[in-house]
């Protein structure tokens, strides 16, 4: 019996991704710990959170409402698309506890996102760095504490991820046709999460773009490209129809 378990830790140790086994329960614990305990921010968890209420109590699934202490009845919340505050209502119909349950989506992204920070350095550098790498994301305060953390209600976490994997796809696309359209997917996520915030990773992957041209510009980038951003493209369509007073907070 020791003899099987010592061969079955070798071979786990063996794996080039073998940190991640430590890591990612570390990720867990410290996003997940205790995160329902404190009350929600006043800005912006509290906003975030009044609009999630209003989604599952009033069905307001496509454009978000919030009750507004200075109107009667509920108002357009239309700061940021939807996809965040869809995760979180999900979530709030699974837990009880409305403070651990708005904040879920960002832990659960805060935790993949140290797999992504991780595969990012291993992809560029080696496995060493990598583990470097994801540690640093672990403490750093701005991931790990604060207002727009992990441990938050807030959307940066998410579109961190989706920005981040959107990165990481372009850095290993060699050509493959069902690549170009999960990065064209990644980008769709991040742009439905924070509108045109998400222009950030789009600057940030320029280089690799432009050193990948030759595979990257093809009908089928074409034709990913479109279909996806045409999918998020149909709710800020709607939003700018009905609402054409107000659309410009989306940014």
């Amino acid at each position: 019996m020791t003899h099987w378990l010592s061969h079955y830790l070798e071979k786990i140790q063996s794996r080039d991704d073998f940190p991640l086994f430590l890591i990612i329960p570390c990720s867990v614990i410290l996003f997940f710990r205790q995160l329902g305990s404190k009350p929600l921010f006043m800005w912006d968890e509290s906003l975030r959170a009044n609009a999630v209420m209003q989604m599952v109590n009033n069905d307001h699934w496509a454009i978000l409402f919030r009750n507004s202490p200075t109107e009667i009845g509920p108002t357009p919340f239309l700061g940021k698309p939807p996809l965040n505050h869809w995760l979180q209502a999900i979530s709030v119909q699974v837990f009880d506890n409305i403070e651990f349950a708005v904040r879920v989506p960002s832990a659960l992204a805060a935790v993949l996102c140290t797999i992504v920070v991780y595969s990012l350095a291993q992809e560029v550098y080696n496995r060493r760095t990598a583990v470097a790498a994801s540690l640093v994301f672990l403490v750093i305060p701005p991931v790990s504490v604060g207002k727009h953390s992990g441990r938050s209600g807030d959307i940066d976490m998410l579109l961190l991820l989706f920005g981040s994997l959107f990165i990481l796809l372009l850095l290993r696309y060699g050509g493959e046709t069902k690549t170009l359209y999960y990065i064209s997917f990644a980008g769709a996520l991040a742009v439905f999460t924070k509108g045109f915030n998400a222009g950030i990773f789009l600057l940030v992957a320029l280089p690799v773009i432009i050193q990948k041209r030759d595979i990257i510009f093809n009908r089928h980038s074409l034709i990913s490209a479109t279909a996806s951003l045409g999918i998020v493209a149909v709710w800020f369509l709607a939003v700018y129809t009905q609402y054409p007073g107000v659309t410009g907070l989306i940014i």
